[in-house]
């Protein structure tokens, strides 16, 4: 009998969605689910339904909130989580 590895859930979060979809293809692998999300409200909303074990965000969204702002609602929703913030500047 063969246990099959767990998921890998992953966020990528970006408000250039180009920038999403190559992450997205950099990071695929067998195991792993990725979704993205372009706004910090789009990300907020699903950290609170649903568990990730790594978000990946810009820290600059070009809105109100920042990447700063998504890593805490996620830390807070998942403590055991990961987070990474990356930058085009």
């Amino acid at each position: 009998m063969t246990v099959a590895a767990p998921t890998v859930r992953v966020l990528i979060v970006d408000d250039d969605l180009e920038t999403c979809r190559l992450i997205a293809e950099l990071i695929a692998a067998p195991g792993r689910e990725v979704q993205l999300a372009q706004t910090a409200e789009d990300a907020f909303e699903r950290a609170r339904r649903e568990r990730f074990d790594l978000v990946i965000s810009d820290i600059n969204l070009n809105g109100p909130e920042t990447g700063l702002d998504v890593l805490k609602a996620f830390k807070s929703a998942n403590p055991a989580g990961e987070g990474l913030l990356i930058s085009g500047f």
